[in-house]
């Protein structure tokens, strides 16, 4: 299964299929999949994000979503109610039962080879890193972390 865009439209195309590709929805910003191929997530437009499952109709997870990252373990992880003020949002994690909070005042969401991380800054230089070896439970692994110097 491939999954692309074109003119902001998300398409599905089979590897055998005759009939061509398939239009999943359109007004998408940006798109990522699993890496079995069988779900992708997308967000549109007005910021909603959706899954779409083989051969099901999109799904509607959440709403006001500024990002999202599939980690290697295929947990989907986004930040909703971004604000660009502190350039911070709130910490989802789905799973395909539904959406669980992780955290307030996140940003720095990254997905690496075994683990997915974020920070929570605690003042304008000072922060705490939490990260998680696979699934939703994150621990802290750093905290008061002055980032100050290089940036």
């Amino acid at each position: 299964t491939l999954y692309y865009l074109r003119n902001e439209s998300l398409y599905r195309v089979e590897s055998n299929s005759k009939n061509g590709a398939e239009k999943l929805a359109g007004q998408v910003s940006y798109f990522s999949g699993t890496s079995d191929g069988k779900k992708v997530f997308y967000i549109n437009d007005d910021e909603e994000l959706y899954t779409v499952k083989e051969d099901e109709e999109p799904e509607k997870i959440a709403d006001d979503v500024f990002s999202l990252v599939i980690a290697y373990d295929d947990t989907v992880f986004f930040l909703t109610d971004w604000s660009e003020k502190t350039y911070t949002g709130t910490l989802y994690a789905y799973t395909g039962k539904g959406k669980e909070k992780i955290a307030d005042d996140a940003r720095g969401l990254s997905p690496l080879a075994t683990m997915t991380y974020y920070t929570v800054w605690n003042d304008e230089d000072d922060c705490d890193i939490y990260a998680a070896k696979s699934g939703t439970k994150f621990d802290l692994v750093l905290e008061g972390i002055d980032l100050s110097e290089g940036y």
